[in-house]
């Protein structure tokens, strides 16, 4: 048996070839590692963009809902939206976020209620059968039963802007909500 071996001349090239071979093998690998870091770094950043939008959303949904459940929402809404809304979103006791209540609430619509409408069982309806001028009566006219009461079901439309102080994102929000209000704020204020 022999063997076969080859000059020394051809090794030499076969070396350089494989080593050719293993710098280019690694530099694709190295392409390939960059390319997973700067996509995982977008992946997180649109995740972070996500959550700031979410806890963006909660916020303004949270101020709107302060807004609303407020007994100055309807007898003064220049003073809702003159003033901004410090949210906590983390319960630590500390505001994340200031929520601008923008563009002010505006009564988009009302309609007066008769009467004959109210239940007198319903503790929400009590207050529009009492009048000032009149204990108790409750009516504005002589007929009982067609008459305005001292209430109306009003239309609101609510915007809420959230900007995050370090992103400088921001979210806006608006809602439309429908409350009870006195005759009064309705003469004020929906027209």
């Amino acid at each position: 048996m022999t063997i076969r071996t080859c000059p020394p001349a051809t090794w030499r090239r076969e070396r350089g070839s494989t080593l050719l071979v293993t710098l280019v093998i690694l530099l694709m690998l190295a392409l390939i590692g960059f390319t997973a870091v700067g996509t995982s770094r977008m992946s997180v950043q649109v995740v972070g963009n996500a959550q700031f939008r979410q806890e963006a959303k909660a916020a303004a949904q949270q101020a709107i809902e302060f807004v609303i459940s407020s007994a100055v929402f309807t007898t003064n809404p220049d003073f809702i939206a003159a003033n901004p809304i410090p949210i906590d979103i983390t319960g630590n006791g500390v505001a994340d976020m200031s929520v601008a209540m923008l563009p002010k609430p505006s009564c988009i619509g009302v309609r007066k209620l008769k009467t004959f409408e109210l239940d007198p069982t319903l503790a929400s309806d009590i207050p529009c059968y009492k009048s000032a001028a009149v204990t108790g009566s409750g009516l504005a006219g002589s007929a009982a039963g067609s008459v305005e009461s001292y209430c109306a079901d009003s239309r609101w439309e609510i915007g809420a802007q959230v900007q995050d102080p370090v992103s400088k994102a921001r979210v806006e929000l608006r809602q439309g909500v429908g409350i009870r209000i006195s005759s009064i704020d309705a003469d004020t204020f929906c027209k």
